[in-house]
């Protein structure tokens, strides 16, 4: 049956032409994907305010579970591990090809499991700023997997990053302020690059709120960095894209 594989991402660096974009992220058609299998997680803070009912019904639509629901099936999964297991050379391999067989199957099963409580009916909402909740990912790039360069060239030119964002949190609320106004704030980690992309696509939907993104390049290499050199260093230094 199909399996969303959110919670496995093999290496994959789609590269296109050397331009990188500037300004808010705007990267253009041509540009470099970034997408690595460790990515730079950088800080953010978004500060959404406007009318009550408005930040009500925004904050609402904008929880989510926090993944992007790869769709992929558990034995696809299980001998994606069972070929990794075995390619070890036989002199130097320590499990049985029984052995590995039986360990493919138990991986297969945790990610299984792990997957049915991430979507479990009580954590569906566990994250209060999901990207794929506020633009989603078309089912025709879901069904294509995480180490597609098409669906990854989507996430790119449509969220400005290929990976959800991380430890998200959120403060403040709805609760009217002067002039009728509330005001949510948003702390989340995205990888390698800003989600200018989808924040562009978000103010288009939600005309009545004012976004402000600040992302914090907190280390001493990423603060002396303008954020093109920070992406070409990073396509610089990943590897090769490695297939299963």
């Amino acid at each position: 049956m199909p399996f969303p594989a959110a919670l496995l991402r093999p290496t994959a660096l789609a590269r296109g032409a050397e331009a990188v974009g500037d300004g808010e992220g705007t990267a253009g058609a041509a540009a470099d994907v970034l997408c690595l299998a460790s990515p730079d997680w950088l800080k953010h803070r978004l500060t959404v305010t406007g009318p009550s009912a408005e930040l009500a019904a925004f904050q609402d639509a904008a929880a989510g579970p926090g993944v992007i629901p790869w769709c992929q099936s558990v034995a696809d999964l299980a001998e994606f591990w069972f070929n990794r297991l075995v390619a070890v050379p036989v002199q130097e391999r320590t499990i049985s090809v029984a052995g590995a067989h039986r360990l493919a199957g138990r991986l297969r099963d945790a990610v299984e499991a792990k997957w049915a409580s991430t979507f479990d009916e009580r954590r569906t909402r566990v994250s209060p700023l999901d990207l794929h909740a506020l633009v989603p990912v078309p089912l025709a790039m879901l069904e294509r997997g995480p180490d597609d360069p098409v669906p990854l060239a989507w996430l790119w030119e449509n969220w400005g990053t290929t990976w959800p964002l991380k430890h998200v949190t959120a403060r403040g609320g709805p609760e009217a302020g002067r002039g009728g106004c509330g005001r949510l704030e948003f702390r989340f980690h995205a990888a390698d690059w800003s989600p200018w992309a989808a924040l562009r696509t978000i103010r288009v939907s939600w005309p009545a709120l004012r976004f402000k993104l600040r992302p914090d390049y907190a280390s001493p290499r990423a603060a002396s960095e303008a954020p093109q050199q920070r992406v070409k260093r990073a396509l610089s230094a990943s590897p090769d894209p490695v297939r299963p």
